[in-house]
């Protein structure tokens, strides 16, 4: 089975990481693959490092014939598309490719855009099926016009050992954590994502400033870039937090990072899954996380973490005090995290999704 994946977003985040995952574990299933992307970005980079070939899919909608040549020159039997802008070219090459059979992901939990176009591409049976990363997107997706039945729920996976074999011994441990500015004795708080505002960082810093109101010793770590930065800051600022909240930018070393946490707190309005999360539990922490979208399908409260209302600071910062104050389920949790997140295995997603390759493409076939 010869696929073809398509992500076309910039930058790299949790979307492009589950595409190489999922690329990488397809190849060990048997599949050949090729991505389509933007030129110079950083999946469409990693796919050329890995040996997979890489079709540039811009400019847009010329491209779409540059790709399409391409797809019947390495019959191409599926077309992956791993987001909104990816879901655009992959209309347009059914359309030119009717052989072949077309596949969405589905990573938000927001409702599509109105409109007459949108509402057509929600719709339109050239796509042969959906992938919905948790049960919230399914029910978002039902709700926009797609027939359940062409709906697939497939939660996105990592792959544990990455992130086990990144910590560091405990001497290092602790000369990371002076290097960032924790003291012994003191509590690390530890985000991960992209500083945008469905991760409404903002709730997750006012619930810090009234658990510091409680005296205890705090510290807080955000890994992650965006547009809100300026505005986080000035807020940091606002509520006396200079010393106590670290904006750490984009890192390449998330998985040692996490290591150097204390516990993990994720405070998105909306979500599709996080897969933030998954690493957070691979490292065994302890995770408060709110309501939002696929979540609490990950985090079952008080057996490895805490689940709170969203936008909602003061139950945040009760979770968070609660979790520092009690060593007990904080150890816990993390144990129960390591053993939880095993049902989340990039492996497993794979497989998943190969299945579904499988059916989509008889389905075509018989049409």
């Amino acid at each position: 089975m010869n696929i073809l994946h398509i992500d076309l977003e910039r930058g790299w985040r949790g979307g492009q990481q589950q595409v190489a995952y999922l690329m990488h574990h397809l190849r060990d299933l048997g599949c050949s693959a090729l991505l389509a992307g933007r030129p110079g970005e950083p999946i469409t980079r990693w796919a050329e490092k890995a040996g997979w070939p890489a079709i540039p899919a811009v400019p847009w909608p010329t491209a779409a014939w540059r790709v399409a040549r391409r797809a019947r020159a390495e019959s191409v039997t599926i077309v992956h598309a791993h987001s909104s802008r990816s879901h655009n070219l992959g209309l347009l090459l059914k359309l030119l490719c009717p052989g072949i059979s077309l596949v969405v992901s589905r990573r938000v939990d927001f409702h599509r855009r109105p409109g007459i176009l949108n509402r057509w591409k929600y719709r339109t049976r050239l796509v042969g099926h959906w992938v919905a990363i948790s049960e919230r997107v399914r029910a978002v997706l039902v709700d926009d016009g797609v027939p359940p039945e062409r709906i697939a729920v497939i939660h996105s996976g990592i792959d544990a050992s990455r992130i086990e074999g990144a910590r560091p011994p405990l001497d290092e441990r602790s000369r990371l954590r002076n290097d960032m500015g924790v003291s012994n004795g003191e509590c690390l708080i530890g985000s991960v994502g992209a500083l945008v505002p469905h991760k409404d960082r903002e709730t997750l810093i006012r619930a810090m400033a009234l658990a510091v109101q409680r005296g205890l010793p705090l510290k807080m770590a955000i890994a992650g870039e965006g547009g809100q930065r300026s505005a986080l800051e000035t807020l940091i600022g606002q509520l006396g937090l200079e010393q106590r909240v670290s904006l750490l930018g984009q890192r390449d070393d998330v998985p040692r990072l996490l290591h150097l946490f204390d516990l993990f707190a994720l405070s998105s309005r909306e979500e599709g899954l996080g897969t933030s999360v998954l690493d957070a539990m691979a490292a065994g922490l302890p995770v408060i996380v709110t309501e939002a979208g696929g979540l609490p399908e990950m985090i079952r409260n008080r057996r490895n973490g805490l689940v709170v209302p969203p936008a909602d600071p003061a139950a945040l910062a009760e979770a968070l005090v609660s979790v520092v104050q009690d060593a007990s389920f904080r150890a816990s949790a993390g144990r129960n995290n390591r053993e939880d997140v095993k049902r989340f295995s990039a492996r497993s997603t794979a497989e998943k999704t190969l299945e579904l390759y499988r059916r989509v493409s008889g389905e075509t076939a018989r049409k």
